[in-house]
């Protein structure tokens, strides 16, 4: 599955850009990791950033994280394809989860499974939700 609203080198890191096919690319993320990015930007209408590498931005871990790389914990949802840090235009990160949260159950952010809190920019994952807690849950890193 490809993304309505992002080409591949936003999501991924430039030595994996530079390594793979773009269809081999796209296959590192689960449909529902698309599918969750996709909607986030839908449901904010804004300009989203996640990786700008391949524009001079310094960003290229916010989206997949090869097996090689040091950022981030060593078994992160990241390196699954299953998790984005992103900024939206205009919005601090504070006011994006506190509209994700409000407007959970918008059918375009059905597929957040946790947020982290806390930190000056988005993370959305598709994590395991521990027993007994909201759809979308807010965790501490």
């Amino acid at each position: 599955m490809r993304a309505n609203h992002f080409t591949i080198e936003e999501l991924i890191d430039k030595e994996t850009f530079e390594s793979l096919s773009e269809e081999d690319a796209w296959n590192l993320f689960p449909d529902k990791a698309i599918q969750m990015i996709d909607g986030i930007r839908e449901f904010v209408n804004k300009p989203v950033t996640i990786n700008n590498w391949k524009w001079g931005g310094v960003f290229q871990y916010r989206g997949y994280r090869p097996p090689q790389s040091t950022v981030g914990a060593a078994h992160s949802y990241h390196r699954q394809g299953k998790a984005f840090d992103f900024d939206v235009k205009d919005m601090t990160a504070s006011l994006v989860r506190g509209l994700l949260l409000a407007h959970q159950t918008d059918p375009l952010l059905q597929w957040i499974q946790r947020i982290e809190a806390n930190v000056s920019w988005v993370h959305c994952d598709l994590g395991v939700i521990p027993e007994g807690k909201n759809r979308i849950y807010m965790f501490n890193a």
